[in-house]
């Protein structure tokens, strides 16, 4: 325990640094650059009281710098920025995941490239891991001493001790995240089956009444002519039905019981526009895809993300008369955006403010379906943490954007 226990090269620290499963738990915790908790500060007070060191400190390592959710004994700067940038001692442990305890950090050649090591600011470490319910470990809980300190078997159990509480508070708030997201996607398909109820209710009244009333008239003594008339118009009543229950059905698949769960969006995207190649081809549209090489991880529901766009994917189809349809997924900061452009009959600026309106359809490019589309599509995406945006030109086509949020560190 005086020393590192094996060999670690700037590469593997590097590697495990940036790996974005450990960064993707770690920024889910949403704890960076968040404000000083008293809880936390507690505990590195009591720790650098209780370990006799003058400066204790609980490090959230990040992508390309060092965040300290809680400090104590720290200069001026530091403890203002609460960033360490550059190597630090912490980063050993990544590789070595675990318990970290050196007396004098001039004895080990391995530390001897670290900044605050080489200043000859820090020259005894006492560091823990701290992790996650999946293993991801995320920080340290440590304390340092600019002077050479012999830590007892005492020092590193008190120091555990202090560790353990910090990550049972982390691991809570995983779970916690982990519920609110469970709990909103109960919510979405709540909310979905109640639009779902009702506007079906609501539009199905029409063709009902159009077939009631000429089966009257099938019944009746009317001549031929108007008899076959009214049995078109049951057909019609019936095709109409038939669209709302099969769009009802569409809508209504068991996406509920779907955890959010990390998910390629890559994959996800060329899923679905997999799945509209062979009917842009029906309908003679171009239809093409783009889209990076590097993965894309959100947390979602994959079914309901799926709806998402193919719901678009095939108002396109069936708004684009003649022309191209693209779809485009790229990278932003710490977002993905999904991009559906098409060349058709685009819509006006008062269609573009209703159509999230429950129940409402562009009536005047075509009355089939529930209406339910464009409105169920924004609440998935809201429930995802993204937002749903949307330009049109009349007779020149129409552009949706789906911004998502990226599980960080991706």
């Amino acid at each position: 325990m005086k020393s590192l226990s094996l060999p670690i090269t700037e590469d593997s620290i590097e590697l495990v640094r940036k790996d974005r499963a450990r960064l993707g738990a770690l920024h889910s915790l949403g704890l960076l650059d968040a404000p000083a908790e008293e809880d936390f500060d507690r505990l590195t007070r009591l720790a650098a009281r209780t370990l006799k060191a003058p400066v204790a400190f609980i490090s959230m390592l990040d992508t390309d710098r060092d965040f300290y959710l809680s400090q104590v004994g720290f200069g001026e700067a530091t403890a203002r920025t609460r960033v360490a940038m550059g190597r630090t001692l912490c980063h050993f442990s990544l590789v070595n995941r675990q318990t970290m305890a050196i007396s004098d950090t001039r004895l080990d050649p391995q530390l001897s490239h670290v900044p605050s090591v080489a200043q000859g600011r820090v020259k005894a470490y006492l560091g823990v891991p701290l992790f996650l319910g999946d293993g991801a470990m995320v920080g340290n809980f440590c304390v340092i001493d600019p002077e050479p300190h012999d830590w007892s078997e005492e020092d590193i159990e008190s120091i555990r001790t202090f560790a353990d509480s910090v990550e049972r508070e982390l691991r809570l708030r995983e779970a916690l995240r982990i519920a609110q997201h469970h709990l909103e996607a109960e919510r979405l398909s709540i909310r979905q089956r109640e639009e779902m109820v009702a506007v079906f209710s609501h539009d199905v009244r029409s063709p009902l009444t159009v077939i009631q009333m000429c089966a009257h008239v099938l019944i009746s003594d009317k001549p031929a002519e108007i008899k076959s008339d009214a049995g078109q118009r049951i057909h019609r009543a019936l095709d109409s039905v038939t669209s709302l229950v099969n769009e009802v059905l569409d809508a209504a698949r068991d996406n509920s019981t779907e955890s959010f769960a990390r998910l390629d969006l890559c994959e996800l995207v060329e899923d679905a526009f997999e799945m509209y190649v062979p009917i842009a081809q029906r309908h003679q549209l171009g239809l093409t895809l783009s889209q990076p090489d590097e993965a894309m991880v959100v947390r979602g529901a994959y079914g309901a993300l799926l709806r998402v766009l193919t719901n678009l994917l095939g108002n396109a189809v069936k708004f684009t008369p003649q022309g191209q349809i693209s779809l485009k997924l790229e990278k932003l900061e710490r977002q993905a955006r999904i991009t559906l452009t098409d060349t058709g009959i685009g819509m006006s600026a008062e269609q573009m403010r209703q159509m999230y309106e429950r129940g409402w359809q562009a009536i005047s490019l075509d009355q089939r379906g529930s209406g339910l589309g464009l409105g169920i599509v924004r609440e998935i995406v809201h429930a995802h943490g993204g937002r749903i945006d949307a330009s049109s030109v009349p007779g020149e086509g129409s552009e949706f954007s789906v911004v998502l949020p990226l599980d960080q560190g991706t």
